[in-house]
């Protein structure tokens, strides 16, 4: 595990990279933006990036074995990235908001998903919970209408 919670790092450092066994990061609070680094960390298991400026969540494709990501207080608005991470098991998206999470309906592995005080559309949570039954869906702070 490695964690940079609360540092105030604008980049992780270049030996984070060569941690190819890591299985947990931590960036919590820290300003970073650019998450490309942990493309080779394939044993990722759980990553987050909670208040940080990352956008861009593209470099998650190539975490197959991600189970837990946090995405509270993100900018990243684009979700289909995560479409393809079939591993993923709890997602974190509260405190932001959230408007396509249309790209979650294929995660059949998802049991956890916390949209608490996020903007979620009304029918695109109900083909998520339709989709994935066994979902588990946090609380709702508001939706967007139908």
């Amino acid at each position: 595990m490695v964690s940079f919670r609360g540092i105030p790092i604008v980049e992780l450092p270049i030996a984070v990279e060569s941690m190819r066994n890591l299985r947990n990061l931590t960036l919590w609070n820290t300003q970073i933006n650019d998450i490309s680094m942990v493309r080779g960390l394939t044993e990722l298991r759980y990553l987050d990036p909670d208040g940080t400026k990352v956008t861009d969540l593209s470099p998650l494709l190539a975490l197959k074995n991600l189970e837990t990501l946090d995405l509270r207080k993100t900018s990243a608005k684009d979700l289909s990235p995560l479409a393809r991470i079939t591993s993923l098991r709890v997602l974190h998206l509260s405190g932001r908001e959230v408007v396509d999470i249309f790209p979650l309906l294929g995660l059949v592995n998802l049991k956890a998903l916390n949209i608490s005080k996020a903007s979620v559309n009304r029918d695109q949570l109900e083909a998520l919970k339709a989709a994935n039954p066994q979902l588990t869906i946090g609380e709702l702070a508001s939706f967007t209408p139908r």
